[in-house]
């Protein structure tokens, strides 16, 4: 471990414990989290929801989601992995909404479905995919220690290399082309998602998008700063930070990738300039 920083070693040594652990079963396993059930299949998911159990209704986001998502909005779940996302979104759009859920991976879907199906969710639509640029398949690198961490480009560590469906948005949602409201998780994969839902930008003036902006994972994916910003800049999207309040700030693109290069990671809200 010569030249690995301090940092480095810990983050090493804290995923092979998770990949050890994640070996072992945990059986049938259910987390209440704000009074929706999910269905943790591993350490790392079952520690994951437990998190979210403790924290997730305080949380900015949470509070955000609750001013923003309105009773029969539609509203797209991107990087869905096990629920937690699609059914506070389908709480709050109610029977009158619709929530399209995307997730690729095979044991989050299963866990996603299931928890879908106890909570007798009607108004969501599964689906079993990754959003993109262009329909097809793509190449899914799946963590051993992070079951919220798989990604569409090679990444280090103990991946499994699997094969997935690919759907941009705007072909998902067809000849109704409506979203209220996007959270999008996925990896350092969103410049494609937004390459994949023009129509969307362009249909949409009241669309609000919650996005992660992480540099580093956006180059491993082979984007940069003109493949996340571009698509949403031209059709007149603006960033702001989520404050811990959640409060809105605006904020330049330039200054939110700077931030994001600092910290690692930032969490960003668009919405249309006006």
């Amino acid at each position: 471990m010569r030249g690995m920083g301090i940092d480095t070693v810990w983050v090493s040594i804290f995923e092979a414990t998770l990949r050890g652990l994640n070996r072992l079963p945990v059986g049938e396993r259910e987390v209440s989290v704000a009074g929706k059930t999910l269905f943790p299949y591993s350490a790392d998911r079952l520690i994951a929801a437990w998190k979210w159990k403790l924290s997730w209704t305080r949380s900015a986001e949470a509070r955000f989601l609750r001013a923003t998502v309105q009773p029969g909005m539609r509203v797209a779940d991107v990087g869905a992995n096990i629920g937690l996302h699609t059914t506070a979104l389908a709480r709050l759009v109610g029977p009158t909404g619709r929530v399209v859920a995307v997730e690729p991976e095979p044991q989050n879907f299963m866990a996603l479905s299931r928890a879908v199906e106890r909570g007798g969710y009607e108004q969501v639509l599964l689906r079993r995919a990754a959003a993109g640029a262009r329909p097809g398949s793509l190449s899914l690198y799946v963590s051993a220690a992070n079951r919220g961490d798989h990604r569409s480009a090679p990444a280090p560590g103990q991946r499994e290399e699997i094969t997935v469906e690919c759907q941009p948005l705007d072909g998902l949602f067809g000849d109704d082309p409506r979203l209220d409201f996007l959270k999008l998780d996925v990896q350092g994969a969103e410049a494609d998602v937004f390459a994949g839902m023009a129509t969307l930008l362009e249909r949409n003036p009241n669309l609000v998008i919650t996005s992660e902006l992480s540099p580093a994972l956006l180059a491993a994916a082979g984007a940069d700063f003109d493949g996340y910003f571009g698509p949403l800049e031209r059709a007149d999207f603006a960033p702001h930070l989520l404050e811990p309040t959640a409060e809105l700030r605006p904020i330049e693109a330039r200054t939110a990738w700077e931030l994001a290069e600092r910290a690692g990671y930032c969490d960003l809200v668009f919405r249309r300039s006006r």
